[in-house]
């Protein structure tokens, strides 16, 4: 009677299991972050530079630093096995300065901009009974930035700019666990048409880019809860 009784308990115990191993989840919620730091270096810096091999470092003696920040928190929807429709928003901080400026007795360039925006996006995962698979995500983004600079103390533009970005990036996913994946995303094409505009002196003009986006310096980390 004991030995059914712990077949019973066992053979019970063991359906629990399976049902939440077979368990679908419905959706997916998470972040990516990336983090940019520089220090005289090269393109940021904005000026010549006299390295050979493509540019490295900035080339006088100008003290240039360059931080930027992004943070971009999601929520999908699981419509298949390999399909997610989702919402991201975007947040983006950038700070810029120039100090002991070699051409000039002023005492430096200050450049600040927030930027802040949202949209849809779509993931298709390749293999995603695999603990590492690969994704390809597009994106639909509405932005919103506004920049301020300043020169020798003097405020001297204030720009408002908004603009619409249609991306792609690559992706992968490691399963650390059945809910929890770390997330590393890259951009891969990157397409942007907008309006910017100037009221300190009352201009304005629209643009246009077309530009891949393959590099480290966009690589973004992050990671996803599913429920």
């Amino acid at each position: 009677m004991k030995l059914h009784i712990f077949i019973i308990l066992f053979l019970f115990t063991q359906s629990l299991f399976a049902q939440e191993d077979a368990r679908n989840y419905n959706y997916i919620a998470g972040g990516t972050m990336n983090f940019l730091y520089q220090k005289n270096a090269y393109p940021l810096s904005s000026i010549a530079i006299y390295s050979s091999i493509g540019g490295i470092y900035s080339g006088n003696t100008d003290d240039l630093s360059n931080l930027s920040f992004t943070i971009q928190p999601y929520i999908g929807k699981v419509l298949s096995r390999n399909w997610i429709l989702g919402l991201q928003t975007d947040y983006r901080m950038g700070r810029y300065r120039v100090e002991n400026l070699s051409s000039s007795l002023a005492d430096g360039l200050w450049r600040n901009a927030n930027q802040i925006g949202g949209g849809l996006f779509a993931r298709y995962t390749f293999n995603p009974a695999q603990k590492f698979n690969f994704y390809l995500q597009p994106s639909a983004l509405f932005q919103h930035l506004y920049e301020k600079s300043q020169y020798d103390f003097q405020p001297i533009q204030k720009a408002r700019v908004n603009y619409f970005a249609l991306n792609s990036n690559l992706g992968m996913l490691y399963a650390i666990n059945e809910q929890f994946n770390i997330n590393l995303r890259m951009g891969v094409l990157s397409f942007v048409a907008g309006y910017w505009e100037r009221k300190d002196i009352g201009t304005s003009n629209n643009f246009a880019s077309f530009n891949t986006n393959l590099r480290f310096s966009n690589l973004s980390f992050g990671m996803e809860f599913k429920f």
